[in-house]
């Protein structure tokens, strides 16, 4: 899709990765940088791509 930038999945702060059905909100209730992305992403702020 044009214009479409993919961003990390990324990692809870204790290093485990964000993932599986506790993923769509735990990474709401334990700090990751996921939502630090999303975060970026609604404040406008610059975000890293996913790695090709």
């Amino acid at each position: 899709m044009a214009d479409v930038i993919p961003l990390r999945v990324g990692d809870y702060d204790d290093g485990t990765p964000v993932a599986g059905w506790d993923a769509h909100s735990g990474m709401l209730n334990r700090p990751s940088d996921s939502w630090r992305t999303i975060l970026s992403v609604i404040t406008g702020d610059s975000v890293a791509a996913a790695p090709a």
